[in-house]
């Protein structure tokens, strides 16, 4: 009896753990797509399109080798609402139409802060 109260315990602590390292993994990640879209709409604003497609390419690159991984942890379409957002800002840049950009700059802003507050670690989300 002792033994698998033990076990459970030790489960608990993993179980809570992982979720802990989840959470700042996320966070991270939501940051970092979120200053992306900032750090585009300056160049938009700026109607530097060379480099705002550069960037965006690369942000779309990094994004889809981070996929694979983030697809365990949370929901598919939260995964595909930032990588549309990443898509359309890239052909908004490359039409050079600033308020096609503007709509995508703030709907990858949002996608993004949506994946942490999703996996946030909230009573409202534990329960």
């Amino acid at each position: 009896m002792r033994t698998s109260l033990w076990i459970a315990i030790a489960l608990l602590v993993v179980t809570i753990c992982a979720s802990l390292l989840e959470v700042a993994e996320t966070r991270g990640l939501s940051q970092r797509y979120v200053s992306a879209s900032e750090e585009i709409l300056v160049m938009v604003e700026k109607q530097d399109w060379a480099r705002a497609a550069e960037t965006v390419a690369a942000y779309l690159e990094s994004w889809e080798q981070t996929v694979p991984w983030l697809q365990i942890l949370i929901n598919h379409d939260d995964i595909d609402d930032v990588t549309l957002s990443l898509m359309r800002l890239e052909a908004g840049i490359r039409a050079g139409e600033k308020a096609t950009c503007y709509e995508a700059c703030a709907e990858l802003k949002e996608n993004a802060r949506h994946i942490h507050h999703r996996d946030a670690f909230t009573l409202g989300n534990v329960l």
